[in-house]
């Protein structure tokens, strides 16, 4: 079970599974858009409040549109609420939905800083900042 935590990330005690988030990134709406790779960081902002970011490589030559950050961000909730019930129950509740609603950032094709080529994908990124 150790090994699984090395393929999660939690915010707010739920923990958030690569596989529900690859699902929702290999939507076939988006195949012309990004590649489907990506990695998953739990930060803090400056008020010490916590946040999912996730960061999404775009296909080569694409740019991030307000259609697709929209897009991409409805699926990804949508799948996390089908596949998570921790997840799912958070969600529900308004007074913290803004609070755990991912944060998505599209990354070029190939950017060294989390899609660089030749280096094996990683799905999490694990951040010291609190």
């Amino acid at each position: 079970m150790a090994e699984r935590g090395d393929f999660t990330v939690s915010i707010y005690s739920v923990n958030i599974y690569p596989e529900s988030i690859r699902k929702a990134l290999e939507e076939k709406e988006f195949e012309d858009a990004i590649t489907g790779k990506f990695t998953m960081v739990v930060d803090f902002d400056e008020t010490q409040n916590q946040f999912l970011e996730i960061n999404i490589e775009l296909k080569s030559g694409q740019t991030e549109t307000e259609e697709v950050h929209r897009r991409v961000l409805t699926s990804i909730i949508s799948w996390l609420n089908k596949e998570n019930s921790e997840w799912r129950d958070f969600y529900s509740d308004e007074g913290i939905r803004d609070k755990v609603a991912p944060r998505l950032v599209f990354w070029p094709y190939q950017h060294e800083t989390h899609f660089r080529p030749g280096r094996k994908q990683k799905w999490v990124k694990k951040t010291n900042n609190r």
